[in-house]
């Protein structure tokens, strides 16, 4: 009788263990970029889908510049990867700003956006008007709500961002506009504050000989 309840328990535990391992292999399938763009295209229909039903958001959503980040954890190819975002090129293409991003969407903890460069900072206006144009000079580094390495964000949070590099010093405000429930994707609508113009750094690159 022992042994019955034994075998069972590990037949049991078996299949609990195989259904885990499945589980995470489907994670970890990788996305082909074809695939990935179609995703991408279904997130933004979806995104803006959501925003036409809000006076508000679908404003701004015509008016400014509409980004979507997938999360950093899904196996794609490099040159397909639209996790992280580059304020000074506009665009989360990878073969556009070659990983010079400003934020990546991490997708741990939760929804993450993690700031990349060191010398950026990351200031949570909450429920702030995106379009008020905010004096980064009433700022301190003392302000509780300054963020250096990343932050959770939520639907409807707007933030300023200090993007600073050897060629770029301007302050950027971004209003989080959907994260998806299970943290494929967060999106944004984005605009760089008055006096700030991206200097956009050619890349070298290598010829053949």
């Amino acid at each position: 009788m022992q042994f019955s309840w034994l075998l069972a328990l590990t037949c049991c535990g078996i299949f609990l263990f195989s259904g885990q391992a499945i589980g995470q292999d489907e994670e970890k399938k990788p996305i082909t970029a074809l695939e990935l763009s179609r995703l991408m295209t279904g997130w933004e229909k979806e995104v803006r889908g959501r925003a036409n039903k809000d006076d508000k958001l679908k404003v701004l959503v015509k008016k400014h510049p509409l980004a979507i980040l997938h999360c950093d954890r899904m196996n794609v190819p490099d040159i397909a990867r639209q996790s992280g975002f580059s304020f000074v090129h506009g665009s989360a293409v990878e073969a556009v700003h070659r990983c010079a991003t400003e934020i990546i969407f991490t997708g741990e903890p939760g929804p993450y956006l993690k700031i990349v460069p060191s010398k950026c900072f990351l200031v949570r206006l909450s429920k702030t008007d995106f379009e008020k144009d905010i004096d980064p000079g009433k700022i301190t580094i003392d302000d509780p709500e300054i963020m250096t390495d990343g932050v959770i964000p939520l639907e409807g949070d707007v933030f300023l961002l200090r993007v600073r590099d050897s060629a770029n010093d301007f302050f950027v405000a971004f209003q989080v506009v959907a994260i998806d429930p299970d943290w494929k994707y967060v999106s944004f609508v984005w605009r760089v504050l008055p006096g700030g113009r991206p200097i956009v750094r050619k890349f070298p690159f290598s010829s053949k000989t």
